[in-house]
């Protein structure tokens, strides 16, 4: 029975996506008019075939989207991954996906927290990492 329970026990959890590793930085870009504000957001997620949707909230509180909400799709092209939000698509290299973001400069000076987690294919939902600024 203990056989049984050790060979069952790590296959449902390799089932969920964990993330973790999140990081924000503002990209400097001479095209940025000072009414925005362009954000590289971060991080590692695993199994990243699971992964479905890369749900992502600034706010002025933990899990709280009230300054602005985002949904990135992941996508699979051939053996590759890749995370497409907007109008930018970036390859998920070594479990590291990017997603660029912009805000307008109110939005930039709002916003407190940043929450982020994957909803996977299956239904489920990864671990939630935070970021705050």
């Amino acid at each position: 029975m203990i056989l049984v329970v050790s060979v069952i026990f790590p296959l449902v959890l390799a089932a969920q996506v964990q993330l973790m590793d999140l990081s924000v930085m503002p990209i400097v870009s001479p095209n940025n008019s000072g009414d925005t504000v362009q954000l590289l957001i971060q991080f590692k997620m695993h199994p990243v075939l699971q992964a479905q949707d890369v749900q992502f909230m600034f706010g002025t509180q933990v899990g709280l989207g009230n300054v602005h909400t985002g949904t990135a799709t992941v996508i699979q092209q051939g053996q590759d991954y890749a995370v497409n939000y907007g109008n930018k698509q970036t390859l998920i290299r070594n479990y590291e996906a990017q997603i660029y973001c912009t805000l307008t400069q109110t939005q930039y000076n709002a916003w407190q927290k940043l929450t982020v987690f994957v909803q996977e294919t299956g239904g489920g939902q990864s671990n939630q990492l935070v970021w705050s600024k």
